[in-house]
């Protein structure tokens, strides 16, 4: 899989590849997540971005992300 998006949101981060949980800090989708601690689906991320809109959002993201790439696409499984 490539170009797959991290967003990282207000309350939550999701996987771009399969739209579940994700811990944004690793490196790929691994880890269980969420009320329905299912585990991730292994994506790797190479994208960084938001679903939510407000000010500063790229800016925090790519603070906490800076290895990611920037991308202002808002829908899970699309890619960059």
């Amino acid at each position: 899989m490539s170009d797959v998006i991290l967003f990282i949101n207000r309350s939550d981060s999701k996987c771009g590849a399969c739209g579940g949980d994700a811990d944004p800090r690793e490196k790929a989708h691994v880890q269980p997540m969420g009320y329905a601690q299912r585990p991730g689906c292994g994506a790797v991320w190479s994208h960084v971005g938001s679903q939510y809109r407000g000010a500063g959002i790229e800016e925090t993201s790519q603070e906490m992300r800076p290895d990611l790439i920037w991308t202002d696409q808002v829908s899970i499984g699309r890619k960059p």
